[in-house]
């Protein structure tokens, strides 16, 4: 078992990302493909579950340990055409809640983190020339208050805080990474 194995080498798993996230498919409810449903749950969400139900025990018996889970803001507030992934990314955020319940009184904390869209060097792009090279992406840094997209390190840089000791009284919340694009703004 690649878990055990891990953990016999290293001491235990202190720190746990749920990071996987099939988001390719695109389609209505009425022609949504059952195959490609079950794969976004199986990859989604119960990955996540699989790999937390291996780490959980020993975080818990150290009395130390972070799960941090990614969900996105699809998972908050849907997203047209993404019926599987939207479903498993709010999912996630019950998934996290609920670990931080359990975790609470053992030392182990579990958030979530709700990202917009995260495009790496396209977000320094000013959004007439994102436009020339994504037109669905200039539209949404046009609808984020700070009017450009998110980094991978605008995501990373929580992940690493959420982690540290620094956020030892943190569980249960799931954060935006977002510019603000999911506050209501004219």
């Amino acid at each position: 078992d690649t878990v055990a194995a891990l953990e016999e080498e290293t001491g235990g798993i202190d720190i746990l990302v749920n990071n996987a996230g099939m988001v390719d498919a695109r389609d209505k409810v009425e022609n949504f493909e059952n195959d490609i449903w079950d794969r976004d749950i199986a990859v989604n969400l119960t990955g996540a579950y699989n790999i937390t139900r291996e780490v959980y025990p020993n975080m818990k018996e150290r009395g130390f340990g972070r799960i941090i889970s990614m969900s996105s803001m699809a998972g908050w507030q849907g997203g047209f055409g993404q019926l599987s992934y939207s479903a498993t990314k709010a999912a996630l955020i019950g998934f996290g809640k609920t670990l931080a319940l359990e975790g609470a009184q053992h030392g182990v904390t579990s958030n979530v983190i709700a990202p917009s869209i995260v495009v790496g060097q396209l977000a320094d792009l000013p959004i007439d020339q994102l436009e020339e090279v994504d037109e669905h992406f200039a539209r949404i840094a046009k609808a984020t208050p700070m009017r450009k997209l998110g980094k991978e390190e605008d995501v990373a840089n929580l992940v690493a805080y959420l982690s540290s000791e620094q956020s030892n009284y943190i569980t249960g919340q799931v954060i935006g990474v977002t510019g603000g694009i999911d506050l209501f703004s004219f």
